[in-house]
C-alpha cells in the first residue's frame, strides 16, 4: 500500500486516461452554444467516472492492507443526488459513521505508530478525493444549468 489511498501514479494516469486537461482548458474559454456546454459536460462526466473507478481500487487496496485489522472500513457512499460518490468511514459492525472510531484509533497510543500514520495518510487522501468529487459534481451541475439557460436565450 502507498502511504495513503492514492497510488503514486494516479494523477499522471488521470491526465493520460481522461479528458481532464482538455476539459479544464475548454471550461475557461468561450462557450457559446448549448452543444459547447453539452460537450464539456460529457468530458467532465468521463473524468468523474474515472475517479469513481479509482475509489473502488482505493477501497480494495485498503481492505488488503495492514489497516484491515481495524474495526472500521472505507465505503463509497452513493447517497449523493449528483451521481458522484464519496468515500466514508464505517464501523465494521454496523452502518454508523466510523469517524468517531477513526479519531479514537489515531489517538490510541496502544496502536502501533505505523498504523496510526497510515490511517492519517488514508484520511488525508479521502478528504482530497471527496473534495475533487465535490468540485466535479458542482461543475457538472453548472454546465447542465447553463446549457438550459443558453437554450432559452437562442433567437428562433
Amino acid at each position: 500500500m502507498m502511504n495513503g489511498l492514492i497510488p503514486d501514479d494516479m494523477y499522471r494516469e488521470f491526465a493520460k486516461k481522461t479528458p481532464l486537461n482538455a476539459a479544464m482548458k475548454a471550461l475557461f474559454s468561450e462557450l457559446q452554444q448549448v452543444s459547447d456546454y453539452e460537450f464539456q459536460y460529457e468530458q467532465l462526466h468521463q473524468v468523474r467516472q474515472w475517479l469513481i473507478e479509482q475509489q473502488s481500487e482505493m477501497i480494495t487496496t485498503l481492505k488488503t492492507s495492514e489497516l484491515n485489522i481495524l474495526p472500521i472500513t472505507l465505503i463509497r457512499d452513493k447517497a449523493s443526488s449528483s451521481g458522484g460518490t464519496f468515500l466514508r468511514w464505517r464501523y465494521l459492525t454496523n452502518t454508523g459513521t466510523g469517524n468517531i472510531m477513526w479519531r479514537k484509533i489515531v489517538a490510541d497510543k496502544n496502536q502501533p505508530l505505523s498504523i496510526r500514520q497510515k490511517l492519517v495518510a488514508a484520511e488525508k487522501d479521502r478528504v482530497l478525493i471527496n473534495m475533487q468529487m465535490s468540485i466535479l459534481n458542482f461543475m457538472l451541475r453548472q454546465l447542465k444549468e447553463c446549457a438550459q439557460k443558453i437554450e432559452h436565450l437562442d433567437i428562433q
